[in-house]
């Protein structure tokens, strides 16, 4: 039965942190007792086996009772692919994700590795499993590295790449298993659904006639057959952070646009408009009040041009034109390649090509920038990433930081989340945040720091949150003389180059949240024997757990590694969120330049405030669904 909603039910009834069972370990302790016997087999021999278990578990319908030997002829798999095998606390996590929980595995334990396990498992099914990653370069990674794990015991594998035809996306959702990103998934769903939506429709007795005729009712192939298991990387990550705005397909091509004078337009009436005269904005929440004598202004600008006939009410572009000018900036929101807006995610700083900003916003940054005024598209379908992940029949997942998401995953997923084990003790050792008055009082500790670090031979990965930020950094060392590597959107095909690199002495990496999740940056021998590497955050982010992903890079598998935030007055997370408090904060102190740590502490409740609020927009936006969903039903009924 597929998972419903359960909004009504009382907070208070969620399982917290659940922990590893003793009949659990017991599990563990009998895969690996068949080690000696899987070892003695052939490769023929353990395809045998995987088709013996692949026919009692469709027989039978049940996979619980074949989880142990499961595992144990993956396990071997993946040694002899890999060289790599399942230590006793990833068999652990493996055994609590085949059964529908979410495994709060710290950062290094190896989860693509133990994702092998549930995935093998239920992909003997037959009935189709998707692993699901937060974006195309981990999805397409995680399927050339472990998809011959799969195929080595006789499972199909498949990968979803952008912009392929339908039926290529067919054969890859034919397979055993289907990696792909998330998005993605849900993108198909909606084109699936507007293909079944678009058929032509048949008179009455039709299919009847063609039968007697002789003749087959073709019906509409679905790219997707089903919903049965997903596993989720970084599952946080995908139905938490990216889950605030709902999946949308729109309709037609980049065309340009008819009336581009109507947005250009828009663009020089914006440039007149007086800020805290005619309009305020609230950058915090991306919003923009104009006020009535603003509106004055606006129609005066129309009285006197022909325009061609508008979509909106001609204050409607104008507004849209001051959102472009004062709250989507270069470099940090978009970026401009080969005369086109490309968006960049907030979260990850991965650009995303095929994306635009509706309502006529797209169009507004375009005039903004001086570039070709594109058409804008029509919004065909839409789903949230709640409802789609809710069609799963069991849904898993894995990350390093969920359990301050567990009332959310409980709430509207109903997955429970457990502690797994660390497998060796963490010699990370996380330093106190430093405080500066001024971003450029920052900005010269950070470069200082960088130096320091750098002279003693300790690689450094310094996290930005933007990509403008990484550039000021590079800027900053190269007038230094040290070198470095920037890692952002626009070197994002170089990423597992760069990333490979990071580990080694002296290395010097500058990064935005592009490797702050699902990467892992080896250690060159001998530095796991040192200091490991040094995580340098430049800013919070809005939520702790990205911030938290950082400080992950270091320190992983019993390594050794140090992570500290250096932060100012001036970062984005105050002057966004909370400007007044920062002028008491100053107003207070007569320190000048780096402050008392003790300031720290307004970073960690804003976030605690913001993070509050963005579950209650994720919450709303899911109700607006189920209502939507009921009256259609009452409608249909």
């Amino acid at each position: 039965m597929l998972k419903k909603f359960f909004l009504e039910t009382s907070l208070d009834l969620y399982p917290r942190s659940l922990k590893p069972k003793p009949q659990d370990w017991q599990a563990v302790e009998k895969v690996i007792a068949l080690e000696d016997k899987v070892k003695k087999l052939s490769q023929e021999e353990l395809q045998e086996e995987s088709k013996k278990l692949r026919t009692q578990i469709q027989e039978e319908e049940n996979i619980s009772k074949h989880t142990v030997y499961s595992f144990a002829l993956i396990r071997e798999a993946a040694f002899r692919t890999l060289g790599k095998k399942h230590y006793p606390t990833q068999i652990l996590a493996g055994l609590l994700l085949a059964r529908g929980i979410i495994g709060q595995v710290a950062t290094g334990e190896g989860k693509t590795l133990i994702g092998t396990l549930p995935v093998y498992l239920w992909g003997l099914t037959g009935q189709g499993v998707h692993v699901v990653t937060s974006n195309q370069y981990l999805a397409e990674r995680d399927f050339e590295l472990m998809g011959p794990v799969y195929s080595y015991l006789g499972l199909s594998v498949g990968v979803l790449k952008e912009q392929e035809s339908p039926e290529e996306k067919r054969v890859a959702y034919e397979k055993d298993i289907t990696f792909g990103v998330g998005h993605e998934f849900g993108f198909d769903y909606l084109r699936d659904q507007l293909q079944i939506l678009n058929q032509p429709k048949k008179r009455l007795g039709e299919n009847f006639l063609s039968t007697l005729a002789g003749k087959k009712n073709v019906q509409v192939q679905s790219s997707q057959r089903g919903h049965y298991f997903a596993l989720l990387d970084e599952i946080d990550s995908v139905l938490v952070d990216e889950a605030r705005s709902p999946l949308v397909i729109s309709g037609g091509q980049a065309k340009r646009s008819p009336t581009p004078e109507v947005y250009q337009y828009a663009c020089q009436v914006a440039e007149e408009m007086e800020m805290d005269k005619d309009f305020e904005i609230h950058t915090a929440r991306r919003q923009l009040h104009i006020e009535e004598i603003g509106y004055e202004k606006i129609q005066e600008s129309i009285s006197h041009v022909r325009l061609p006939p508008l979509k909106y009410p001609w204050s409607h572009y104008v507004e849209q034109a001051l959102r472009a000018k004062y709250l989507f900036q270069r470099d940090s929101d978009y970026l401009i390649e080969e005369e086109k807006i490309v968006i960049i995610d907030e979260y990850t700083g991965r650009k995303y090509a095929e994306r635009s900003w509706s309502e006529g916003l797209h169009q507004a940054v375009e005039a903004k920038e001086n570039l070709p005024i594109t058409e804008e598209n029509k919004a065909l379908a839409r789903v949230t990433r709640q409802k789609y992940f809710s069609f799963y029949t069991t849904l898993a997942g894995m990350t390093g930081t969920a359990q301050s998401c567990e009332r959310e995953f409980w709430e509207f997923y109903r997955c429970a989340i457990a502690q797994v084990p660390l497998n060796k003790t963490s010699r990370r050792m996380v330093l106190p945040d430093r405080v500066f008055d001024t971003l450029e009082n920052k900005w010269l500790a950070v470069v200082n720091k960088i130096r320091e670090v750098n002279g003693t031979g300790q690689p450094i990965l310094v996290g930005t949150r933007t990509i403008q930020e990484s550039e000021i950094i590079s800027r900053f060392l190269a007038a230094q003389g040290i070198k470095h590597q920037v890692l952002n959107a626009k070197q994002d095909n170089q990423e597992a180059k760069i990333v490979s690199q990071a580990g080694k002495v002296r290395a010097v990496t500058i990064a935005t949240n592009m490797a702050g999740r699902g990467t892992d940056i080896p250690l060159e021998p001998g530095m796991a024997l040192e200091k490991g590497l040094f995580v340098l955050g430049t800013e919070r982010h809005e939520s702790r757990r990205v911030d938290l992903q950082l400080i992950g890079r270091c320190a992983r598998q019993g390594d050794p590694g140090i992570a500290q935030f250096y932060l100012s007055l001036e970062d984005h997370l105050i002057q966004v969120h909370a400007p007044k408090l920062v002028a008491k904060q100053l107003d207070s102190s007569l320190a000048q330049g780096e402050l008392p740590p003790k300031i720290s502490q307004v970073f960690d409740k804003l976030q605690e405030k913001l993070e509050k609020q963005h579950f209650q927009t994720r919450k709303s936006l899911l109700q607006y669904d189920t209502w939507v969903d009921e009256v259609l039903r009452s409608l249909y009924s």
